[in-house]
């Protein structure tokens, strides 16, 4: 077996279709090679620590305090070392708050109006989501 394999190996049709098949899956391997990198691999999901207060009434302004909430490595923007490439959006339930300031570790935002009760608040941002924390509408 092992004296026909050489054979095989040094068959030009086989070398001929190897190299086309590598000359063909070379740039699908490239792509996939970039989209398995992207700029926020090394950077922890966003992550939620407070949210002071932790009830309000629809149109007050809460301060969520984390981590990871620009999602990008850390840039000076405008001569602002804290001020975020990417703005995310806090979810009141499936209801989006007003942000009026987002830096990398807070955010401050609009409660929305909602019913009194009970709600679950995250960050999202750069196609990712942050832990949920509990929140009551008043």
């Amino acid at each position: 077996m092992s004296s026909a394999l050489p054979g095989v190996l040094g068959n030009s049709s086989v070398q001929h279709y190897a190299a086309s098949m590598i000359e063909r899956l070379l740039p699908l391997i490239g792509w996939l090679a970039l989209s398995a990198c992207s700029a926020n691999d090394d950077v922890p999901s966003p992550a939620i620590n407070s949210v002071q207060p932790d009830h309000a009434a629809p149109g007050t302004t809460v301060t969520v305090s984390g981590s990871y909430l620009c999602q990008g490595p850390r840039t000076e923007i405008d001569g602002d070392p804290l001020a975020c490439e990417h703005v995310g959006t806090v979810m009141f339930d499936t209801t989006p708050g007003m942000v009026t300031s987002y830096t990398d570790s807070t955010v401050l935002v609009d409660v929305p109006g909602l019913a009194p009760g009970g709600v679950s608040m995250a960050v999202s941002v750069a196609g990712r989501s942050s832990n949920r924390i509990g929140f009551v509408v008043q």
